[in-house]
């Protein structure tokens, strides 16, 4: 618990905006829950580009906003679903009915999915690629062909060195 709020109202949560009073001393303690919200908010701008009441210039306009429970936040559609929860859950005004810290470590969307494992090349390809690269006479042609191999690699083709050393005009995989 925090004895005193300071923040970018962008960020600040409605409790910590409400809880302020005429002569600027908290009435109470803001919890960790306040935080989620500011996290929310990050997590918005990343995600949308703007905070959540970024378009609203005024600051008192901004400031019922941000405290008005009728005043929609708008959550365009977004291809992560889970994300869009964290997001939805996060920036819930009610503090008791926002998620906790220990329920958004437990979220899905935080969750660490193994990464596929990637494909190994295989050996005989690397040996010949390398066999071919080391034949190569000049660092002109050894750089150009680094570079065409590896637009190869980005346009899906089958690695083939003998390509690789042609000049940019006469490749085709850009």
């Amino acid at each position: 618990m925090k004895d005193s709020q300071v923040g970018t109202l962008n960020y600040m949560p409605p409790e910590a905006i409400k809880d302020t009073s005429s002569n600027g001393k908290p009435g109470s303690k803001i919890s960790a829950k306040g935080d989620v919200w500011s996290l929310g908010c990050i997590l918005y701008c990343m995600t949308y580009g703007k905070t959540p009441f970024q378009n609203i210039t005024n600051q008192i306009s901004k400031i019922h906003a941000i405290i008005d429970p009728s005043h929609e936040i708008d959550f365009p559609d977004i291809p992560e679903k889970d994300l869009l929860d964290v997001l939805k859950r996060c920036l819930v005004r009610n503090p008791r009915e926002r998620i906790s810290i220990a329920e958004l470590l437990d979220h899905p969307y935080l969750q660490l999915q193994p990464a596929p494992e990637p494909a190994e090349p295989c050996a005989s390809d690397l040996k010949r690629i390398l066999n071919e690269l080391a034949a190569l006479q000049s660092p002109n042609s050894i750089a150009r062909a680094a570079s065409n191999l590896a637009k190869m690699c980005n346009s899906g083709r089958k690695l083939d060195v003998s390509e690789c050393v042609k000049t940019s005009s006469q490749t085709q995989w850009k």
